[in-house]
């Protein structure tokens, strides 16, 4: 149920600005935004070093709003080829919609696959679910910290 809503809230917000950039409400230079969704992705990997449990004790903890923020950012990255590909004019929403449902489907596809990995490894290896979890934030922390550096906008 958390992990829905994690998503959720993530899809809610880049939908907002894909479809606020597609429609030329909001423009955002391209190069911050290469920027920011590595350092996005940064410090979500960075913050599970501080969880100690998964149980959020309110309803809407700090975490489902930090997945909203960073969908905006990532909405922005995919909204300037979605630009080029979906174009103007007539049967742009239905356009807009089936992109985002092509979106959606791939980080479906994406989590479902990293459930499928941490299940095997943390219940059939036997791996402690904590180390597990700092292990894989630690590659994925290093890896988009490199991404982010290399993409420096100054």
């Amino acid at each position: 149920k958390r992990l829905l809503i994690l998503v959720t809230a993530f899809t809610i917000g880049h939908t907002i600005t894909l479809a606020l950039s597609v429609v030329d409400i909001i423009d955002f230079s391209a190069k911050w935004i290469e920027f920011l969704i590595p350092v996005t992705i940064a410090i979500t990997a960075f913050s599970n070093y501080f969880v100690k449990k998964f149980n959020y004790t309110n309803k809407f903890p700090f975490i489902y709003w930090a997945a909203l923020f960073f969908g905006l950012i990532h909405g922005l990255g995919f909204s300037n080829n979605l630009k080029m590909l979906i174009g103007k004019g007539s049967g742009l929403f239905v356009k807009l919609l089936a992109a985002n449902i092509g979106i959606e489907t791939a980080q479906i596809i994406f989590v479902l696959a990293m459930l499928i990995v941490g299940f095997i490894c943390t219940q059939l290896i036997k791996i402690n679910r904590r180390e597990y979890l700092l292990f894989v934030s630690g590659i994925i922390l290093g890896i988009a910290t490199y991404i982010a550096v290399l993409r420096l906008p100054f």
